[in-house]
């Protein structure tokens, strides 16, 4: 899984089910589509480029398959790393795509 903020909006993408191939605008979610320029035609091209902080939770996502990324996570790595920059891109590494097989990949439970 992959999961990323954008830049000014403080809206997670997740591309659970298509690991880094795309992210979602803002108007995708509830809480996006109020903002200006909220579709993928018309965010302005230099919302794309700048800083990413990289928020590594593969250890947690391996021992926990239905890890939930938190405030209090993101809070931790912040008093790690220092705060997240204002139109930084975060990006979540939860190493999903080294699972093997369907059955892996997909989390499938019987």
């Amino acid at each position: 899984m992959t999961n990323a903020v954008l830049p000014g909006t403080g809206t997670i993408s997740s591309a659970a089910s298509t690991p880094a191939t795309h992210f979602d605008a803002p108007i995708h979610w509830v809480t996006g589509k109020d903002y200006a320029n909220n579709a993928t035609h018309n965010i302005p091209v230099d919302r794309f480029i700048g800083p990413a902080c990289v928020i590594d939770v593969a250890a947690r996502a391996k021992a926990d398959p239905d890890f939930l990324l938190t405030q209090e996570v993101v809070e931790e790595w912040e008093s790690r790393h220092g705060r997240i920059p204002a139109h930084a891109w975060v990006l979540i590494r939860t190493d999903w795509s080294q699972r093997k097989g369907a059955a892996a990949y997909l989390e499938c439970r019987r």
